[in-house]
């Protein structure tokens, strides 16, 4: 069955409940981060992209959920440290989930939902994707190097400076063991990793 990539924006309250099952029946992350409802996006300001592949029947074989990055947002404003949460908001985008059913695996599904993320995140003139993954999972980090993602360490920090906060290195801790940080320049000239 040919699968091809959906180019329609995922947003109604019932896609989106229908690619939170498919996440859940087909990614084992305790900690996964949650879908948000389109009410929840819009108090955040911060929305929510997700991409599906689907077969030619409608069913879901693959999907990716990414946003810019809400949770360091929030962390920042909390914080009181507005300019920080604005740039953050503003330069970083998020690959939060990104799963492919088993029987449709190795077939470039995976890479080309990453690629429509980042056709996301270029749309929304972010200059870093990065992402969390369990490091320990076969053939994951070759699979982000392949897509031109540098990984890092597991529980290594990722520190970036960004040109719209001069002499300031903001840093994104990690400290579960399972997983490490790979990031994905798009535009070197806002953004350094250290």
């Amino acid at each position: 069955m040919p699968i091809e990539i959906s180019t329609r924006q995922v947003a109604t309250d019932d896609d989106r409940g229908r690619v939170r099952a498919f996440f859940q029946a087909h990614i084992d992350d305790p900690t996964a981060f949650e879908i948000p409802a389109r009410q929840t996006d819009r108090e955040l300001g911060i929305p929510s992209r997700i991409r599906v592949a689907e077969d030619s029947a409608g069913n879901l074989v693959g999907a990716v959920f990414a946003s810019n990055n809400p949770e360091d947002v929030i962390r920042w404003r909390m914080q009181g440290n507005d300019q920080v949460a604005d740039v953050i908001a503003a330069e970083m985008f998020m690959i939060h989930e990104l799963a492919v059913h088993p029987q449709a695996q190795r077939q470039g599904i995976g890479s080309r939902l990453v690629e429509a993320a980042f056709d996301d995140a270029r749309g929304a003139s972010t200059s870093v994707t990065a992402l969390l993954y369990d490091h320990r999972t076969p053939g994951l980090t070759e699979f982000y190097r392949a897509l031109g993602f540098q990984t890092l360490g597991p529980r290594q920090r990722l520190e970036l400076n960004f040109t719209a906060l001069p002499g300031i290195t903001v840093g994104f801790p990690q400290e579960r063991p399972e997983f490490a940080w790979a990031l994905r320049t798009l535009n070197p000239a806002r953004v350094t990793r250290l």
